[in-house]
């Protein structure tokens, strides 16, 4: 239902789905506080600034300067706690793609219509559905 669980300790935890860890410095039950917390499929890297585990294929963060050497990513969405491009369109500055899709945190051309739910693409040239993947219409 999107509230926190809070806690003390893991064990108060043991019934939340996917939130087994507790968070023991904010006292929210979360994913992970370390990589060996995640132990489902291939998400065994742990971002420590949001307790989900993911793949390791992106860099974690909590502020810009954690992004500062991360080629085309140096941007830190604090959001979703991972390096992305861009969370606004002047963080676009290369060529022609000075439009930022706020959805995946990348930079594009502006001929796309960005989203995140189908109800975003009804009347985006009879393309009605978000492909979850590349966050367009």
């Amino acid at each position: 239902d999107g509230t926190a669980a809070i806690c003390l300790t893991s064990a108060d935890c043991s019934g939340i789905s996917g939130k087994h860890t507790c968070d023991t410095i904010n006292h929210f039950c979360v994913a992970c506080t370390t990589d060996a917390n995640c132990t489902e499929g291939t998400n065994a890297v742990c971002n420590t600034y949001n307790g989900e585990c993911h793949d390791g294929t992106e860099t974690s963060c909590n502020a810009n300067s954690q992004c500062a050497n991360i080629s085309g990513k140096n941007t830190c969405d604090t959001t979703t706690s991972f390096c992305v491009a861009c969370t606004a369109n002047a963080g676009c500055t290369e060529g022609t793609n000075t439009t930022c899709n706020t959805f995946n945190g990348g930079c594009h051309d502006g001929t796309k219509t960005a989203c995140d739910a189908n109800s975003a693409c009804t009347s985006v040239n009879g393309k009605n559905t978000c492909d979850s993947t590349t966050n367009f219409c």
